[in-house]
């Protein structure tokens, strides 16, 4: 989860960063004391958590916030201000959540397990489907030993959760080769091989996987393909006309992009 902190106010920024790391170790905090700086941070790096002070002279919190759920429409606000009268404006914002300062432990854990969205993606996992397709941990790109492996995987997330059964993706895998007793011996083998890939690098969660029926979890990482769906303005101006490069199959869904914004090269 990362999660920033925005106050004008040295101390207070102290004090408000201390309790989010005593209630969510785990969060990857950010501190800052110029809503510019924040906003430049937000434009590049997906924050599911802003903790903003509300009275600020160089942008309020509110348009901060306003700012924000601009980049990401489902950014989770919390306001944190010594002034109880801005509570209205924090409603109007559609907040998380709405704390006076100084902010105590109890209060932001309880704020954090309430979230507006959620649950958060798997820390440090996010898709990589312009150019080159890649899953990347910690910025990262995970090893799959075998490469129909990875390319089953890539077709899951193009599909956008949807789910498919074995015979679907062999098809998807291996054209017009016959779904014979081989074929499905082989399928099985791909299928375990992206498991075991997914288990070793701790995030099997990303695939769901049932009785002849298999999809991707949207909620357990973070993918550009997803985010330009959303109409995030990053992930927009991270398309350059190339999706699933080394995949044939991925040519629809590119067509596709391509013509949701009129994009021109």
């Amino acid at each position: 989860m990362t999660v920033i902190a925005v106050d004008d106010e040295k101390g207070a920024l102290y004090i408000t960063a201390s309790a989010i790391r005593r209630a969510e170790p785990n969060a990857e905090l950010w501190e800052f004391l110029r809503p510019s700086d924040a906003l430049a941070f937000a434009e590049t790096h997906v924050v599911d958590v802003a903790f903003l002070d509300i009275k600020m002279p160089e942008m309020t919190g509110v348009e901060l916030a306003r700012r924000l759920k601009i980049l990401n429409p489902k950014i989770n606000i919390i306001f944190a201000t010594a002034y109880s009268q801005y509570g209205l404006d924090a409603m109007k914002m559609h907040a998380s959540g709405y704390l006076l300062k100084p902010l105590r432990v109890e209060s932001v854990k309880r704020e954090l397990e309430e979230l507006r969205y959620g649950p958060p993606p798997l820390l440090g996992i996010r898709a990589v489907t312009f150019g080159q397709f890649d899953l990347l941990k910690d910025g990262v790109p995970i090893r799959f030993p075998r490469s129909k492996a990875k390319e089953l995987l890539a077709y899951l997330i193009d599909r956008n959760g949807g789910g498919v059964n074995k015979k679907e993706l062999y098809g998807i895998l291996f054209e017009d080769r016959p779904y014979d007793s081989a074929g499905k011996d082989y399928m099985s083998k791909i299928i375990r091989s992206l498991t075991d890939a997914l288990k070793a690098a701790n995030v099997e969660e990303v695939l769901i996987r049932r009785h002849n029926y298999y999809a991707v979890d949207k909620s357990r990482f973070s993918c550009d393909l997803y985010e330009y769906y959303d109409g995030l303005p990053r992930a927009i101006n991270a398309f350059h006309g190339e999706y699933m490069a080394q995949y044939g199959w991925g040519e629809f869904t590119l067509s596709e992009l391509m013509g949701k914004i009129g994009w021109k090269a």
